[in-house]
């Protein structure tokens, strides 16, 4: 739910229904977040170290925020079916996005405006419905290699703004 809980917040409309407010899973961390990035503050810090998957759809979302986002405790990223890290830095540059990549973490500072790109998943399905959400308030077009990369997690993810 949350690459469609952000994708909602970037101004698509999106309904989202059948979420348990009880749920165990880490991923629901994303309902919190949210609302913290909707407060307007210079500065704002996240520690994944408990939800690194959420990092790919988090920095998109931070790349639309206004402030400094910092994702810190992101170290397990370099270990997952990419370098997600860096390739989280890597694409979202190519989009126009003002990140740095460091050690255990990600800076970004936003709001940003989406350029069209060729993007790459690099095999990674979180890094390509990340950049799917991106496009649905990109300038330009943007391209996804790589996009089936998805099926491992969710076939039927749609990869076309009409989706949203």
């Amino acid at each position: 739910a949350a690459f469609y809980l952000v994708a909602n917040e970037l101004g698509n409309n999106v309904d989202v229904k059948g979420l348990k407010e009880n749920s165990t899973q880490g991923d629901k961390k994303i309902l919190e977040i949210i609302d913290e990035m909707r407060i307007n503050k210079p500065v704002h810090t996240i520690d994944v170290s408990q939800i690194p998957d959420l990092v790919p759809i988090l920095s998109v979302l931070a790349a639309k925020t206004n402030g400094t986002t910092h994702i810190v405790g992101a170290e397990r990223l370099r270990l997952k079916e990419s370098d997600r890290l860096h390739t989280v830095y890597l694409e979202l540059k190519k989009l126009g996005v003002d990140i740095k990549e460091n050690n255990e973490s990600l800076e970004i500072t936003g709001p940003n405006e989406f350029t069209g790109a060729i993007t790459d998943s690099h095999n990674d399905h979180r890094i390509a419905m990340s950049l799917a959400i991106a496009s649905t308030c990109a300038e330009d077009t943007v391209t996804i290699c790589g996009a089936d990369s998805v099926k491992k997690s969710y076939g039927d993810f749609a990869f076309t703004q009409q989706s949203f």
